[in-house]
């Protein structure tokens, strides 16, 4: 019964009767029937269609009596031994593989339960989403990288009590294996990921002592192992505030800054990792006033090399390029955005090798900002919307050879990139009028 509407249900092999016994909200029916030879089976009515249930050991009938929101059914069959039961659970297709027009994938997860989607993202939309899996929430996300050959969007998680580090292979918008890679202990925080020397097709990671400030460098050997070793401490005075390919170097880079309040606070340096030694090696690239912070590093400017994106006290956004010929910093006003936004990524949400800023509101609507250079601003559209609780983990350019640098993959690793989103402002950016672009995504998983 609907409502005061009744529904008559005959499943049409059960010549002898049918019993309807239990209903999931998405409207399943179980139940079972007696065919015309008197035996007894299950059934699932889903859509219209009826789907018999028989226990592959039943020998005398089998009967559903509860299925749930999922789909798995419970009941019970018969054998010579008498009655047994039974639980079928169902295993959902795999995902899609991202639709044309896909130049990025962005993981999100809900820290709450450990439920982590992929969305395929492409010319400033959200193209398609999925729900990639669920893991227990001592595990947390650390990176996005390329932890298997091919793949640009595998995940890289850790677990909160033990330190180690489990790698879950992404593709096609399918996690085909995980892999625990080893156990670092908990006083060495991971601190970035890239390839630092120029050596490997797979990511490297970076690992920082919480205690001296020392770095190690990890790289994943045959199995899918960890393998780390030292290169170099650094005072705890410099933070750690990104990772790319600053000044044309082939190898990643990592972009320090000093956060005392004595004459050199906001001194960055840029640290290069030597092979022939096996260590890092820094210069200082310049100075920044303390109005400014360092938002991310991407590259904004589509020319292969990456920027820093900064923002000034009173909400105005810099645009900094290193220029290694001169060993100095040149920044450049882009322009304010509303403070009710905050940064939550960068990467090719729009088009193939160019980098953008992608930014979020307290209730989890999304704006991309792309840096126009004739205008020397941030123009920004809309790109839909998710449920509050869900957090941007990572963007990761798909398929992998359309990202311009690896740094829409890097940038991730930052321990931060803004402020909190929850004031109201208004966008003083140039914003397109076209809201058609706006695609706001309904799935099942927000609410």
């Amino acid at each position: 019964m609907s409502g005061d509407v009744y529904t008559t249900l005959d499943d049409p092999f059960g010549a002898e009767g049918t019993v309807a016994t239990s209903i999931n909200n998405a409207g399943q029916i179980v139940g079972y029937y007696i065919d015309s030879t008197g035996e007894q089976h299950g059934f699932l009515y889903s859509s219209g269609t009826y789907t018999t249930i028989d226990d592959p050991s039943a020998t005398s009938g089998t009967a559903a009596f509860g299925i749930n929101d999922g789909g798995d059914v419970v009941g019970f069959y018969t054998t010579s031994t008498g009655q047994h039961g039974f639980l079928e659970t169902t295993t959902p297709p795999p995902n899609p593989s991202p639709p044309a027009g896909t130049t990025a994938d962005m993981v999100m997860s809900n820290p709450s339960d450990g439920t982590y989607e992929v969305y395929n993202v492409g010319g400033n939309a959200i193209l398609a989403a999925y729900q990639l899996g669920q893991v227990g929430t001592a595990w947390t996300f650390a990176a996005l990288g390329t932890f298997q050959a091919g793949d640009s969007s595998d995940m890289l998680l850790r677990n909160s009590s033990t330190g180690a580090f489990e790698a879950h292979y992404v593709s096609g918008n399918n996690i085909t294996n995980t892999a625990l890679v080893g156990t670092v202990g908990l006083d060495w925080n991971f601190a970035g990921i890239g390839d630092f020397d120029n050596a490997s097709s797979l990511s490297e990671l970076m690992l920082r002592n919480a205690s001296s400030g020392s770095f190690e460098l990890y790289r994943v050997i045959g199995g899918g192992v960890l393998s780390g070793s030292s290169v170099a401490p650094v005072g705890n005075n410099f933070q750690v505030k990104g990772f790319g390919n600053f000044s044309g170097s082939p190898e990643t880079q990592m972009i320090m800054q000093d956060s005392t309040n004595d004459a050199s606070a906001g001194q960055l340096e840029l640290y290069t990792y030597q092979s022939s030694t096996a260590s890092l090696s820094g210069i200082n690239v310049g100075t920044v006033g303390s109005n400014l912070s360092i938002v991310g590093c991407a590259d904004l400017l589509d020319n292969g090399m990456t920027q820093m994106v900064m923002q000034q006290d009173n909400g105005n956004f810099w645009l900094y390029s290193y220029n290694a010929a001169s060993n100095s910093l040149s920044g450049t006003l882009v322009g304010a955005i509303g403070s009710n936004f905050h940064a939550v990524g960068f990467g090719p949400l729009g088009t193939a090798g160019q980098d953008e800023m992608l930014m979020q509101d307290a209730a989890g609507n999304f704006e991309v900002y792309q840096y126009n250079a004739s205008l020397n601003v941030f123009v920004g559209n809309p790109m839909g919307a998710v449920g509050a609780l869900w957090v941007v983990d990572g963007i990761a350019a798909d398929p992998p050879s359309g990202a311009g640098t690896s740094t829409a993959q890097l940038v991730q690793a930052m321990a931060g990139f803004g402020g909190s989103g929850a004031a109201d402002g208004l966008n003083t950016v140039p914003i397109s009028a076209d809201t058609s672009q706006w695609q706001v995504l309904t799935t099942s998983q927000h609410t």
